[in-house]
């Protein structure tokens, strides 16, 4: 990352190295991409870095130890397979209970807008759902629609993504809507394709 993105970081800024499994300070970061998800009910307040477990998840190897949702765990393994080093994910790299919280909330835009790619995961209604299509989580939807036209065979594409996205969960939040809006440029994994 030059050195006019790292000035434009947000204060206190941290992200997942997700080579090393560890967070770090944004400033010694390069490229990085974001996740845009919905949270859901998560049952498993053990994922959220708060000042008790920051320490140890700084360390190497200390986000390893977590066990992540579905949508969580496939956004670190594609940040790896598009050689993209670091992950800013909110539930990971925003201390939940630390004094500076509202100031990092504040600057969530600003995030979204220096990443490089914004994952969104736009299926499901949870972060369980994972980033369908990639890897081992399956599509909820793999009905391809094939129309017959004077004896061919035709291929009918997806729904425009418009539509894919006023119908889904994660177009009813309103952080969501701030994440679209400052993405620079963005990978939609939905249940009938990823665009």
């Amino acid at each position: 990352m030059d050195a006019v993105l790292k000035s434009k970081l947000p204060p206190h800024s941290r992200l997942v190295d997700v080579q090393k499994m560890q967070l770090v300070a944004g400033e010694q970061a390069g490229e990085f991409a974001a996740l845009s998800y919905v949270w859901g009910n998560c049952k498993n307040k053990k994922l959220y870095t708060t000042t008790r477990n920051v320490g140890e998840r700084q360390q190497i190897g200390g986000l390893g130890r977590v066990r992540y949702p579905k949508t969580i765990a496939d956004a670190i393994n594609l940040t790896k397979d598009l050689e993209i080093r670091y992950l800013w994910i909110d539930a990971l790299c925003i201390i939940q209970d630390g004094d500076n919280l509202e100031d990092q909330i504040q600057t969530m835009d600003r995030m979204f807008g220096l990443a490089s790619l914004v994952l969104v995961a736009a299926a499901g209604v949870d972060q369980e759902a994972g980033l369908t299509g990639y890897r081992d989580t399956p599509r909820t939807r793999t009905d391809q629609r094939i129309a017959h036209v004077q004896g061919l065979r035709v291929v009918v594409s997806a729904p425009p993504l418009n539509h894919v996205l006023q119908n889904s969960k994660w177009n009813t939040r309103a952080w969501t809507f701030q994440e679209w809006q400052f993405a620079r440029r963005a990978l939609i994994s939905t249940d009938e394709q990823v665009y």
